[in-house]
């Protein structure tokens, strides 16, 4: 598995936070 550079990784988990967030609004997982 080849190491990403910094900003390919950097915008990667960009992505998948502001999916969790976005996921965590639409279906609650701890009800909060």
């Amino acid at each position: 598995m080849k190491a990403l550079p910094l900003s390919s990784l950097n915008f990667s988990s960009s992505i998948h936070l502001l999916l969790y967030r976005f996921l965590s609004l639409k279906y609650p997982l701890n009800g909060a």
